[in-house]
């Protein structure tokens, strides 16, 4: 493979290796350890293996249908996020997270994955023969749509810095973008103002959302402090964190005791140390 991308593959190697030394400091070995083999190893065959092959080996009409089936997954996607974010706008509860039977037990996981997709489906919308290509559109739509109304801020600001980054990279002439920049433009600013409404007239959720994370950023440095040079082991967060069960539970933040650390910097600090960070 002459285009491997050794350099990647080495800074990868390296942070494999400090998530396994950290596995020295894991409070719970075993849970660890299947944390590293099953995260790192099991994402980089899905990935690196499987699509990596699918691009590599079978030239141009596979790689044409890998994109159609990801845009058929991300216009079905979409259409399930939509139905659902409705239905909770509907019955009041805006706030709350969605399960949905069967996929999430969070609705917001479908935006983030609709996210990653879109600057795929932006680069082979142009090269797709005419009606491919307005499927491809109708679907980039839908997911800006999903996103949109899944109140993610994470998707929302995937969403604008990765596509709009992508689109100016891959789009020369700004006519074949003005139609998707309008449709999001317009559903941005309808959403905008129910967004900013609903927000004040829940100010004390919102305030106290904003605070959990603050918090859980507090407790993950707490816990880079007992090992900050390997951390405490790779996937020991949600671990270490009840040992802080009280501290959660009086600071009125119980529920956060099953939850892993919301921003993946104090997630690193915390189980790999300086080491893995860097």
């Amino acid at each position: 493979l002459p285009d491997l991308n050794i350099k990647g593959i080495t800074i990868y190697g390296l942070f494999l290796i400090s998530a396994l030394l950290s596995l020295g400091n894991a409070s719970s070995f075993g849970a660890s350890l299947k944390y590293f083999f099953r995260h790192p190893f099991f994402y980089s065959f899905v990935y690196f293996v499987a699509i990596g092959s699918i691009l590599i080996l079978h030239g141009r009409t596979r790689l044409n249908l890998f994109y159609d089936l990801l845009c058929a997954s991300s216009f079905l996607i979409s259409v399930i996020s939509i139905s659902t974010s409705l239905i909770r706008l509907f019955t009041g509860g805006i706030w709350g997270i969605t399960e949905i039977p069967f996929i999430a037990n969070n609705h917001k996981i479908l935006a983030v994955t609709l996210a990653i997709n879109l600057p795929f489906l932006i680069a082979m919308a142009t090269h797709r023969e005419k009606h491919t290509r307005l499927i491809y559109y109708i679907t980039i739509a839908l997911s800006a749509a999903a996103i949109i109304l899944s109140f993610s801020k994470t998707a929302w600001l995937a969403m604008v810095v990765i596509s709009g980054l992508f689109s100016l990279k891959v789009f020369k002439r700004l006519d074949i973008l003005k139609p998707l920049v309008i449709m999001v433009i317009i559903l941005l600013l309808a959403l905008a103002g129910y967004y900013l409404f609903e927000m004040f007239a829940a100010v004390k959720e919102v305030t106290r959302a904003e605070s959990s994370r603050y918090f859980l950023i507090w407790l993950a440095l707490k816990i880079f402090l007992k090992h900050p040079i390997l951390g405490s082991g790779i996937g020991s967060f949600v671990i270490e964190l009840k040992e802080y069960t009280e501290v959660l539970s009086s600071a009125g933040f119980a529920g956060l005791a099953e939850l892993d650390a919301h921003w993946l910097v104090f997630k690193l600090l915390a189980e790999t140390g300086v080491a893995g960070f860097i």
